[in-house]
């Protein structure tokens, strides 16, 4: 009976004295017996950690210290407390406790959340480098500076690492190395990575030692790089901005390292000096190249030295004769050697000046072209086979064109680039510019009145130039015009010409404004009734488009009225009208007639005219 609590044992013996036990031989099991005092309910604290696709965890061992180990856990993958991690995902497993469990208190439940974080295993990714900076005594846990992708359940190695704790003890620079491999959670089989943690110890009492520096005058240099380890970097250097040192006069120089409250372990201001010593430099500087091309301009060698090479030096080529300048007259690399004399043990004695003369490509295969002005063609349309393609206006390549400019009859020439930006000779290209050029027109025979209701025909006919002529209805585009179209007073008709031999047509158009002049009647003296079509009536132009009411009244010599007409009857043809007269033909000689206008405000007019047979 647990009366009271605490740890019991109990010892359970088998001897000879027992039934079916042999004689002589006995054997013993001990049991420890925990009795605890009753309590409330408690599951202890809810949990995160992550497993891998098809691990299998018992969830007890993640309980807190503090919890009751007799409750239950629920939820998905959960079998006997045992996690089953079957599919990458994000799961919740509940821990409950309540009086159904051992030791637990009537009326009491309490229940921790697990959320459970399954990945699918991947090759080893330790993630980046890292420079981390600490102070003496610091102590980092250097998993908070592994980076996003990096898989964290590596290991770190190095000096003064404990289960990926840095403790800084003393001032200096460390290397610490964090590795995850295949015996790490959910990497795969035969993966490795790993990352380099640089840090960065500073004492919080000291700026650290900077050595005396001895620099050639002719080399900047980045004072941070001299810091020794342990010195602190992140300080300034007096009148050396981002400490880059670049002094070119000989001589000694003192300089001032300072640190203030901002930089990282420094609780005042601290500061350290030394000294620069510069050296004269006599130096020929850095090989250099030069990329020329086939019977370009003679060049002068001292024109391409390094920026930093001392002159005075001297020049000389593969068989060791001076050389002051090159003309790259042939194909092929070349190389020429600078020498100067050096002071200090500053710079370099000798340098190289490699200078490679590549080929010129062929000039473009090219064809003569023609084109009609009316298309406005430019130099983008000569459209030349070839690579990286340029237009001159001249044989020597002097003037070179842009794709804009306009094409007129001539010689163009074109050249084209290799891919050492060499440029070829120039060939020619002969261009023709066809252009019938603007029609031309005698205005001076046109006489257009409204009633003669001319067609763009009789424009036509007027045309003094060559060529087919088609009319438009505008300067430049448009539609266009019927030859049978009636002419419009006021409108403006545009004519080109077309040219059948090179297929253009005109540039320029012929613009004609067709005014209509004022119709006046035309009064014949003579008719001729023989049918040959020619004056066989009395036919008075336009007189009844001007006058519709007229009347015409027609005598012979005697007086006696041969003929009265108006607009609805037939002009006279010599032949009496009036019954008086009989029908037959009226004989040859002059007639007179009068015409009343009947317009209200024209007088009536009388004249003559000749019948002849």
């Amino acid at each position: 009976m647990a009366t009271a609590a605490g740890t019991y044992t109990v010892t359970y013996t088998v001897d000879e004295n027992d039934s079916c036990v042999n004689a002589g031989t006995s054997d013993s099991a001990t049991f420890t017996i925990n009795v605890n005092t009753p309590a409330d309910a408690n599951a202890g604290d809810d949990m995160a950690f992550d497993a891998c696709v098809n691990e299998s965890i018992d969830l007890s061992a993640y309980l807190s210290d503090d919890a009751i180990t007799s409750g239950e856990f629920t939820g998905d993958m959960v079998t006997d407390g045992m996690f089953m991690a079957t599919a990458a995902g994000t799961y919740t497993v509940t821990y409950t406790v309540d009086e159904n469990d051992s030791c637990v208190n009537a009326g009491t439940s309490d229940s921790a959340t697990f959320t459970i974080t399954v990945n699918t295993p991947a090759d080893a990714n330790a993630g980046d480098d890292m420079e981390i900076t600490a102070c003496v005594n610091e102590s980092i846990d250097l998993s908070a500076y592994l980076s996003d992708d990096a898989i964290t359940s590596g290991e770190f190695t190095g000096d003064m690492v404990t289960d990926g704790m840095f403790m800084a003890t003393a001032a200096g620079a460390y290397t610490v190395t964090y590795t995850v491999d295949e015996n790490d959670s959910c990497v795969n089989a035969g993966t490795s990575d790993s990352a380099t943690f640089t840090i960065n110890v500073f004492s919080t009492d000291s700026i650290g030692e900077i050595e005396d520096q001895v620099f050639c005058s002719n080399v900047e240099t980045d004072l941070y790089t001299i810091l020794g380890d342990g010195v602190n970097n992140t300080g300034t250097f007096e009148g050396y901005t981002d400490g880059i040192f670049n002094e070119t006069t000989p001589g000694e120089y003192t300089v001032t390292y300072s640190l203030d409250d901002s930089a990282p372990c420094v609780n005042g201001p601290l500061s350290t000096t030394f000294t620069v010593t510069v050296l004269e430099t006599v130096t020929a500087g850095s090989d250099m190249s030069v990329s020329l091309c086939e019977n370009g301009d003679e060049i002068t060698l001292s024109d391409y030295l390094n920026a930093d090479a001392s002159t005075g030096g001297v020049f000389t080529d593969e068989a060791n004769n001076p050389v002051i300048s090159f003309d790259p007259t042939t194909a092929g690399e070349f190389t020429f050697t600078y020498t100067v004399t050096p002071i200090n043990e500053c710079g370099n004695e000798t340098s190289t000046l490699t200078v490679t003369v590549n080929d010129l490509p062929n000039a473009p295969a090219v064809t003569d072209m023609e084109f009609c002005a009316i298309e406005g063609a430019t130099v983008a349309d000569l459209n030349v086979n070839g690579q990286n393609v340029t237009y001159y206006s001249d044989a020597n390549a002097s003037n070179m064109l842009a794709a804009t400019d306009v094409l007129t009859s001539g010689t163009y020439y074109a050249t084209q680039f290799n891919d050492s930006g060499c440029e070829s000779v120039t060939a020619a290209i002969n261009v023709t510019v066809n252009d019938p050029g603007t029609p031309t027109i005698d205005a001076s025979e046109f006489q257009i009145c409204e009633y003669d209701e001319r067609t763009v025909a009789y424009l036509t006919a007027g045309i003094t130039s060559d060529g087919d002529i088609t009319w438009y209805d505008a300067a430049e585009g448009g539609s266009a015009i019927s030859e049978n179209a009636r002419l419009v007073d006021g409108m403006t008709y545009y004519a080109s010409a077309y040219d059948n031999a090179t297929g253009c047509e005109s540039a320029v158009r012929l613009a004609y404004e067709v005014n209509f002049t004022e119709c006046e009647l035309i009064f014949q003296e003579g008719i001729s009734p023989n049918g040959d079509n020619i004056n066989d009536t009395f036919d008075i132009k336009y007189l009844e488009d001007e006058y519709p009411n007229y009347k015409i009244e027609i005598y012979n010599r005697w007086g006696n009225m041969v003929y009265k007409g108006n607009a609805s009857t037939p002009n006279w043809d010599g032949t009496p009208t009036e019954s008086s007269l009989g029908d037959d033909v009226l004989p040859v000689g002059v007639y007179f007639y009068v015409i009343e206008f009947n317009d209200g405000s024209t007088p009536a007019r009388q004249g003559k005219v000749y019948l002849s047979r």
